[in-house]
């Protein structure tokens, strides 16, 4: 951690404790302009008793000081080390939610960005002003880079549920809500045009990066460059994402890495899902006959589809009748492979190719000493959550929430979860900075740990050999050994 930014940032720890000790420290790092520390005494609430700030973890020796510079430096470190641990596990995993694409230009789905807005036009406009004018007080007169607080994915279900109950393309009356004076005389084109404008704008929002962020694609470059730094014996790193954009192969571009994202091909690349099962190894250069595995190389999982995937016809050559593009669809009307925000998504998640995906994503979790870094996402999708829970039933899986509320995060995962008593369930470590703090700041560079402490341990023994470095207790046992002789 640069010197300038160590004043800026103070640890809060919240640790969920129970008789059984169900879970382990929780470390989170919060910046200074969180609300003011407290702590919460664990007498009101024995079920889940939450400890918050000032208490030091359990891997911390000697005082601990929040205010102190050093102390944060040197707890950043301590947490750097034990994500390095984590990345050496036999089975390593990310799953990127949209906070991750934030400083790259990407939307949040909690309110209605402007710029899906400022799409919008036609009978589309004026329909989507009257929704929003009679649920919410909506003024269409406000300024356009406002962004509307009103959930997108909300309006996006009512607007499938009111499609759904209409007949024809006459026009029906529609209740938004209880009261005669908000009916709202709708037909079912309009309606149709309203949700294919939004679901094309939101696609065209999810070409990224933006061009005015186009160098934050530089944080997925490093996230990557660090990952890969985990050793080369090791089972592939597991990147699963929610979000639709191509940010991660981008990246992979950038940085020369290679993606196993499930799709094979030169000309037309089809989505072959046993790929995964597959790796890449080149011939070494003496004649024993052996291999080297191949640096450089990730597992990709797209959960919700992407931007440039489509459907196509199926045949010998595309089995599946699923293929990827280089270029990124933005009409909306094209035959996109996506989920979108709907009440649709749960009955979609059975289908091909995201069932394929979801169950390689409930493999690779629930195996023996398995982490999960879940970065930017809100737990906001059952069917993923679902699959997190099961996860935590096993006492060596480790689950680390990265998020800027990751705090409520993990006491909402605490208290929905962690109920049975007789029951040893995972552990949840929260973190709480963005994609980008954590990225630079604690997501650490393996094999430059591992040199710093080669390094470290050399100069101490180097110390001691001159009897200049030598520890208080380790002086202390040596007194006592000569004062023995």
């Amino acid at each position: 951690m640069d010197e300038d930014q160590t004043h800026k940032i103070r640890p809060d720890f919240r640790a969920l404790l129970s008789d059984c000790n169900r879970i382990a420290i929780a470390s989170i790092i919060s910046p200074m302009n969180e609300e003011t520390i407290k702590v919460i005494d664990g007498t009101d609430d024995k079920e889940f008793p939450i400890l918050i700030g000032g208490k030091k973890p359990v891997w911390w020796k000697g005082e601990f000081n929040p205010e102190n510079p050093e102390h944060v430096a040197k707890l950043a470190e301590k947490t750097r080390l034990h994500i390095g641990t984590f990345l050496r596990l036999p089975n390593v995993a990310f799953l990127l939610g949209a906070g991750c694409s934030m400083d790259a230009g990407g939307i949040s789905l909690a309110k209605i960005p402007s710029s899906i807005k400022a799409q919008l036009q036609g009978n589309a406009r004026t329909l989507f002003d009257k929704v929003l004018q009679t649920l919410i007080g909506y003024d269409p007169t406000m300024k356009q880079e406002e962004d509307i607080d009103f959930n997108l994915e909300t309006l996006l279900s009512r607007l499938y549920i009111w499609q759904n109950s209409m007949e024809g393309d006459k026009i029906t009356k529609i209740a938004l809500k209880d009261g005669a004076d908000t009916l709202l005389e709708v037909s079912l084109d309009d309606l149709k045009e309203l949700i294919w404008q939004l679901k094309a704008a939101l696609l065209s929002s999810c070409n990224l990066p933006q061009e005015a962020e186009r160098k934050e694609i530089k944080t997925h470059c490093e996230m990557l460059f660090k990952v890969l730094t985990r050793p080369v014996h090791l089972r592939r790193v597991n990147l699963f994402t929610l979000n639709y954009d191509t940010l991660i192969e981008q990246a992979a571009d950038y940085i020369g890495a290679n993606l196993i994202d499930g799709f094979v091909g030169t000309i037309e690349r089809t989505f072959r899902p046993e790929s995964y099962d597959q790796d890449f190894y080149y011939p070494g250069q003496t004649t024993e006959g052996r291999v080297h595995r191949l640096e450089k190389v990730l597992h990709l999982y797209k959960l919700h589809g992407s931007i440039n995937w489509r459907r196509g016809k199926q045949d010998m050559g595309n089995p599946y009748g699923l293929y990827a593009t280089q270029k990124p669809s933005e009409s909306g009307k094209e035959d996109e492979v996506i989920i979108y925000p709907t009440p649709l998504k749960y009955g979609e998640v059975l289908g091909l190719p995201y069932s394929e995906l979801f169950r390689r994503f409930a493999s690779a979790i629930v195996q023996p000493q398995s982490v999960l870094f879940v970065i930017g996402y809100g737990f906001g999708d059952e069917h993923v959550n679902t699959i997190i829970k099961q996860a935590l039933a096993i006492p060596s899986f480790f689950l680390v929430i990265v998020d800027p509320k990751a705090h409520k995060k993990f006491k909402t995962l605490a208290q929905k979860y962690y109920h049975q008593e007789d029951h040893q369930w995972g552990q949840i470590w929260s973190i709480a900075q963005t994609f980008k703090e954590f990225v630079g700041n604690l997501l650490p560079d393996i094999a430059e740990e591992e040199h710093l402490i080669r390094m470290r341990g050399i100069e101490k023994r180097i110390a001691q050999e001159d009897g200049e470095g030598t520890l208080p207790d380790q002086a202390s046992e040596a007194s006592e050994e000569n004062d023995g002789k």
